[in-house]
C-alpha cells in the first residue's frame, strides 16, 4: 500500500454555471455597440448636412438680415445665431458653373434676449437669388418683415 492520500470518491470539477451567461454578455454587448456606432454614424450624418446648410446663401443672408435688422436685434438681442435644424426644402441644381434653384425654409434663430425663427421663400435663377419671402417671427407672435426697405435681390 502506498502512503499517498487517495480519495474514496472522485468527483468532477464543477462548473460555475456562467458559460451560458457570457455568452449572452458578450452578444448583448456586442448588439449594444453595433447600434451606438450606427447611431453616431447617423448623428455624424445630420451633423455634417446640416453645416452644409448653414453655409448655404439663403441661410446666410437670412441671418446676416435678422442681425442687422434693428427691429429683430430689439426683439431678439444681439447677436442673432442660427439654430440648428431648419425645416422645409432648399433645392439646387449646377448646370454650367450656373446655379438655379428655389428655397422655402424656415431656419430658428436665437439671440440673448429671445428665440424666434425667420422663413425665407426665393429662388435662384443665374446665380442670383430673388427672396420673395424672408421675415422673422419671434416666440412671442412678433412678425418683421426683413425685406422691407430693402432690395429683395441679393448677388452671389
Amino acid at each position: 500500500m502506498s502512503d499517498a492520500y487517495e480519495p474514496r470518491y472522485s468527483q468532477p470539477p464543477r462548473s460555475s454555471g456562467g458559460g451560458a451567461m457570457k455568452w449572452v454578455l458578450g452578444l448583448g454587448c456586442g448588439c449594444l455597440a453595433l447600434v451606438l456606432i450606427c447611431a453616431g454614424g447617423c448623428g455624424g450624418f445630420m451633423y455634417y448636412g446640416v453645416q452644409q446648410l448653414k453655409k448655404t446663401k439663403p441661410w446666410t443672408d437670412a441671418v446676416a438680415r435678422a442681425n442687422a435688422n434693428p427691429e429683430a436685434t430689439a426683439e431678439l438681442g444681439s447677436p442673432i445665431e442660427s439654430g440648428w435644424m431648419m425645416q422645409g426644402t432648399y433645392n439646387v441644381q449646377q448646370s454650367g458653373g450656373t446655379e438655379t434653384g428655389n428655397v422655402d425654409v424656415t431656419i430658428p434663430l436665437e439671440g440673448p434676449k429671445g428665440k424666434g425663427s425667420v422663413h425665407v421663400v426665393g429662388k435662384s435663377t443665374s446665380g442670383q437669388w430673388d427672396y420673395t419671402t424672408m421675415e422673422v417671427t419671434t416666440d412671442s407672435g412678433k412678425r418683421i418683415d426683413l425685406l422691407k426697405g430693402a432690395k429683395s435681390e441679393i448677388k452671389k
